[in-house]
């Protein structure tokens, strides 16, 4: 294979741009398939080294970064929230459905989970030294826990207790790497609507000047994984092709999945995320060129169609709304109110919802208290809650209770809002009679 290095001058930078032209005239071509999409930010506080991410639930986002030995955990607001130290060059990491946090460490070769409040609670399989390198990690819907092993190629299966259940996989002497083996496997992710894990890995393929690492993805069925009468584990599907442009990958680092079915895929040579259909066509790429991304690794999709993308060196995870994408945002954030006892009720107060992404978001919110009443219960953004508080029943005191305003397929979802009620005492009065005989 013939290498070319790519000195930065001025015609070096002209000839990237070339390339990104081409693939916006195939994003344009094929507009009904590919998503439009938008550059919402980035998330940089605190940032060094970020590699892997993930996302929990509510769309909180979790970066390790191997050099610093820890992961930083942001709100989705981008907000920094906490951070888990001490690790050991964290270069995977995945969160389930009850939040437990799973980091692979490529210096204690394993897989450690915490608990949602990042208490330790175990190790996959015999602990340290039971990977090589684990380099990915996924869990899917039933809590089955995916570990790919770029060293070893090969994926792991553990039940949701950390126990060892099969692996499969491993590598070949064949060129290329047949299907259902695997040469350096980069990236995994579940795409629970269909019931796949999706793999991708350096595929070792041939050429005039001999063999060198290619590029592919694999879908391969949970079921069929999960059967142990079938063997040996093949995939449904797999596609990928070698080399620069539209479509073609250079060196897969992320993968991700939507509610269509599309897959996405960084490539950290060429700097741009490539999106697929579920059967390999290429339906084009995400990329920005005012604010490039540089060595994208970790890929993750959230609930709100947000896409973010950890840039390496450029030191902050990318964020993507791809259309439509729903952002809620409350305000303000607390209430006070303030009553006498024995009187009459303070006046109402307003909580107002907006969507600040471009699709349409529906909301329901709830009272913590029996106290404390709203006018509105559910409806589409923008829209307002006048809370009220009933103090006809209460005594001297002070009260404590919340709104929480939930949408389900939002961005920063869902939001509580304390309430505070003062209640003072009434002041008695005192009645002056005057004999002005």
């Amino acid at each position: 294979m013939k290498h070319i290095v790519i000195h930065m001058t001025r015609q070096g930078a002209i000839m990237i741009a070339a390339v990104l032209l081409l693939f916006s005239v195939f994003v344009t071509s094929a507009a009904a398939a590919m998503p439009e999409y938008e550059r919402l930010g980035a998330v940089t506080e605190s940032l060094n080294a970020p590699a892997a991410i993930a996302l929990d639930a509510y769309e909180n986002l979790y970066v390790a970064e191997p050099v610093n030995n820890r992961v930083l955990i942001y709100s989705p607001g981008g907000e920094h929230i906490d951070i888990l130290p001490g690790l050991s060059n964290p270069i995977s990491i995945a969160v389930d459905a009850d939040g437990r946090v799973l980091v692979g460490s490529s210096d204690r070769k394993n897989v450690e989970v915490y608990d949602a409040e990042l208490n330790f609670l175990f190790k996959l399989g015999v602990g340290n030294g039971e990977f090589e390198k684990p380099s990915a990690i996924a869990v899917d819907a039933d809590g089955n826990i995916y570990v790919a092993d770029s060293d070893y190629n090969d994926i792991n299966v553990y039940d949701p207790d950390g126990t060892y259940s099969f692996s499969f996989g491993g590598p070949s002497a064949a060129v290329p790497t047949p299907d259902g083996r695997f040469n350096y496997p980069t990236a995994i992710t579940i795409d629970r609507a269909r019931g796949e894990l999706i793999v991708a890995d350096l595929q070792l393929i041939k050429s005039w000047s001999g063999t060198y690492r290619g590029a592919r993805v694999q879908v391969f069925s949970l079921s069929d994984l999960l059967n142990p009468a079938i063997d040996p584990k093949l995939p449904d599907r797999s596609f990928g092709e070698y080399g620069t442009g539209t479509g073609k990958m250079l060196k897969p680092k992320g993968v991700a999945v939507d509610e269509a079915g599309r897959i996405y895929v960084t490539d950290s040579a060429q700097g741009v995320a490539h999106v697929f259909d579920g059967d390999g066509a290429s339906l084009g790429t995400i990329y920005d060129l005012a604010v490039p991304m540089r060595t994208p690794l970790g890929i993750a999709l959230g609930r709100s169609n947000r896409l973010f993308i950890a840039s390496l060196n450029a030191t902050r995870v990318d964020i993507y709304g791809l259309q439509p994408y729903e952002q809620m945002q409350v305000e303000p954030l607390s209430l006070a109110f303030q009553g006498q006892e024995g009187a009459e009720a303070p006046a109402a107060q307003s909580v107002y919802i907006t969507n600040t992404g471009t699709g349409t978001l529906n909301w329901s919110a709830e009272s913590g208290s029996i106290w404390l009443s709203i006018d509105n219960t559910a409806g589409t953004a923008p829209d307002t809650i006048n809370a009220s508080p009933d103090i006809s029943t209460l005594a001297e005191g002070t009260y404590l209770s919340s709104i929480t305003v939930t949408a389900a397929a939002a961005a920063g979802s869902p939001v509580v809002v304390p309430v505070t009620l003062e209640i003072i005492e009434q002041k008695g009065t005192i009645n002056v009679v005057t004999n002005l005989e």
